[in-house]
């Protein structure tokens, strides 16, 4: 058993009698005690509470009856059962009065001793669980929150539990004997009376009302009753009191809202809605159905969201968007309104479901973005106009080939002003003749040979004009583009000529083709002449910078030519080296493009090789044509010719780059030359390009104290002072570039 409280406790002064019914009892599976006196059963009955007592008439300190008196005074939920060998009428009759269940005389019948006390055993346990509940009921009646009252059959309050009492604002027992009618106003006694009769035929009634409480207060209830019967008489009505004072607050706050809701719904300017799941329309504020352009809501309710897509497919898209994330915010979609126009719209929604995970509806807004997105466009299209002013730019300044500027300026012209052919004349100043220089976008050569005087065709009026010329339907008026017998195949429409204006000196013209009819607004207008602007500047940079290019050339001329006198003058002086310079200049410029000297670095050298003995200019004739032997002295003056040379050349910014050859060509690779003594590649490149031509050459050439060698005794020469003379890589390529059996130079 799982209750191990105390079952039965056996009173008895015989100590076997008590031993052999208390393992009976255990035996049976009752939780058993057993004591000797009735003090001692009263203590157990304090500390145990026991379901039933077994009581002995004849105890020693006590008698049984007077124990069953003072277990009952004590513990009135304890069954007494007695048992006695000395049984007498009057002594049960006693007992029974006492309280005692059941009366038993020794010996007895152990079977239906033990039936009876498990009888007494659940009376008891069923007694103390009704106590228990009645107990629970009381404490709910006194503790609920909902009023609790009990009228009597002539409508008499004879029960209010607290909570009742609060909603008629009295005092616990206040209305105790009162009339309903005392709580209840004249005008809310209907519902009551029509509940009364319901009552009486025993049915029960459920209805609003309101009460009145002693204070003259009014509140709202609900009232649940009950009728009570007791067999066929109707005794009264318990009823349940719920006050609506919160409830009634709460549906009024509700009403209001919902009404304010409504207005705002209907005055909000941005569109409003409820779909079903299929896409019929449940409600729409007025905005919407003004905003998709509907008569009036009744047409717009018989619509169908989906037919006011103008891509299917974008409802699509919407309807997997929402139904996976449960809301879709800012989807920005073209609408077809009822009158057929198309706009753009921002639709925010969200999906409801019930407790089930049923789709119920779909609630959202739908604001009109179309001048939003028609002035984003706008921005956007100048925005890439402006790109593409600055591509011309880029190109215009990183190029300086007229034709790629042009063709760049002519690939953003068609882009941007979204035209399909445009083409450049560029005015040939001598001729005063308009020629086709850059072309995109045509079909055929039709226009590449286009050669107009001033005043002549489309393109010579513009020029002359100095204005832009417009024809919107060239199948009407070719004019002079008729000559080009591809023009029919070409199948313009719309011709503009603009004239390209440079300083108000006008550099060509500019022209424009379509072949669909067009007719451009301001903005297209004012786009194309910015971008001939630019495109006069091109040409005009490009006739500057060739100008500039051709005077520089004629300067650089006229440098060299004077370079080429010096050079001759020197050889005039130094008979001797007669044609030296020119074929060690030559030989030079060989080498160092062998060695991989950058070619805009070539003319300098080749300068520097032409001027190298230029500061033999300051060495006197004596030393210079001496035919012996120079001293030491005389050999000290003509080391300093190096030293002239830098001196002579290097205030000629034009001749600084130049300078090398001239004032390094004698420093040897070991370091024993001069005029400085450099060592290895602290020598100038070109100084030691040029120093091993420079002795090829003289080995080579006969001279008053020696003839020329033969090119193996020079080459064996050269090959022996790399390293100390010579730069060995430049011997090197030297060596590979002037093969054995080489002739002999021109002396």
């Amino acid at each position: 058993m799982t209750d191990r409280r105390l079952e039965v406790l056996i009173v008895d002064d015989d100590s076997n009698f008590r031993r052999t019914l208390k393992d009976i009892l255990r035996a049976k599976g009752f939780q058993t005690e057993s004591v000797a006196s009735g003090e001692a059963a009263l203590e157990r009955v304090g500390a145990h509470e026991p379901l039933v007592a077994l009581i002995d008439l004849k105890l020693e300190d006590i008698s049984g009856l007077e124990l069953i008196r003072r277990i009952k005074e004590q513990a009135p939920q304890v069954e007494c059962i007695v048992l006695t060998g000395y049984a007498s009428g009057d002594s049960a009759i006693e007992a029974v009065n006492l309280g005692a269940y059941s009366y038993f005389k020794k010996p007895y019948d152990v079977e239906h001793l033990l039936v009876t006390v498990r009888r007494a055993v659940e009376a008891a346990r069923a007694r103390a669980e009704l106590e228990r509940l009645q107990a629970f009921n009381q404490e709910i009646v006194q503790n609920v929150s909902e009023g609790i009252t009990v009228v009597d059959a002539e409508g008499t309050f004879i029960f209010l539990n607290p909570a009742a009492c609060d909603l008629f604002g009295c005092e616990m027992g206040a209305l105790l004997g009162h009339h309903w009618h005392e709580v209840v106003p004249e005008d809310q006694r209907l519902p009551v009376e029509q509940a009364l009769e319901a009552y009486l035929r025993g049915e029960s009634a459920r209805y609003e009302l309101q009460i009145q409480r002693l204070d003259g207060k009014r509140v709202d209830v609900l009232a649940s009753g009950q009728p009570r019967f007791e067999g066929e008489t109707f005794t009264g009505v318990l009823t349940v009191l719920y006050d609506l004072s919160e409830l009634k607050q709460a549906r009024r706050l509700i009403r209001e809202s919902e009404q304010r809701y409504r207005d705002l719904f209907n005055r909000v300017p941005v569109g409003l809605y409820r779909t079903s799941a299929s896409g019929e329309v449940l409600d729409a504020n007025p905005a919407l159905v003004e905003l998709m352009g509907y008569p009036d809501l009744e047409t717009l309710l018989q619509d169908r969201v989906s037919s006011a897509y103008v891509n299917p497919k974008d409802r699509e898209i919407w309807l997997e968007r929402i139904l996976k994330e449960g809301t879709v915010r800012d989807f920005e979609v073209r609408y077809r309104r009822f009158d057929g126009e198309v706009i753009w719209v921002r639709e925010s929604a969200r999906a409801v479901w019930n407790d089930q995970g049923e789709l119920l509806y779909f609630e959202g807004s739908l604001e009109d973005i179309t001048q939003t997105k028609q002035a984003m466009q706008e921005i956007q299209r100048r925005v890439e106009r402006l790109r593409a002013l600055h591509t011309i730019d880029q190109a215009i300044s990183s190029s300086l080939d007229l034709r790629v500027t042009l063709q760049v300026l002519l690939e953003q012209v068609c882009s941007q002003l979204g035209m399909d052919a445009a083409d450049i004349l560029l005015l040939d100043p001598l001729t005063h003749e308009l020629k086709f220089i850059a072309g995109r976008g045509f079909r055929t050569p039709a226009l590449q040979l286009t050669r107009l005087r001033l005043g002549e065709g489309y393109g010579g009026q513009a020029a002359v004009e100095k204005k832009i010329l417009q024809v919107f339907d060239l199948s009407q008026d070719p004019g002079d583009l008729a000559r080009s017998r591809y023009l029919d195949q070409e199948g313009f429409i719309y011709y503009c000529g603009v004239p390209l204006l440079a300083k108000a000196t006008i550099k060509g013209v500019m022209e424009i083709f379509h072949r669909q009819a067009f007719e451009p607004d301001d903005e297209w207008l004012e786009f194309l002449q910015a971008v001939a602007l630019q495109a006069a500047i091109a040409i005009d940079n490009a006739l500057l910078f060739t100008e500039l290019q051709d005077s520089h050339l004629e300067l650089i001329q006229a440098y060299d030519a004077t370079l080429e006198g010096w050079s001759r003058a020197l050889d005039l002086r130094d008979h001797d080296t007669e044609g030296h310079t020119q074929r060690v200049a030559r030989m030079t410029v060989e080498l160092a493009r062998k060695m991989g000297i950058p070619e805009d670095e070539i003319a300098h050298i080749r300068r520097g090789a032409i001027l190298h003995d230029i500061g033999k200019m300051g060495i006197p004739d004596a030393i210079l044509h001496k035919p012996g032997a120079l001293d030491d002295e005389e050999w000290e003056i003509m080391r300093q010719h190096p030293v002239y040379a830098y001196e002579m050349l290097s205030p000629i910014p034009y001749l600084r780059r130049s300078l090398d050859i001239p004032y390094c060509h004698h420093e040897k690779w070991d370091g024993t030359g001069y005029p400085r003594g450099l060592k290895g590649e602290e020598i100038p490149l070109a100084a030691r390009i040029f120093a091993v031509v420079d002795v090829w050459d003289a080995l080579r050439s006969d001279r008053p104290y020696r003839p020329a060698w033969d090119p193996q005794k020079a080459r064996a020469y050269i090959q022996e002072q790399a390293g100390r003379h010579f730069d060995p890589a430049v011997v090197e390529a030297f060596l590979e570039m002037t093969p054995e059996g080489e002739s002999e130079p021109d002396k």
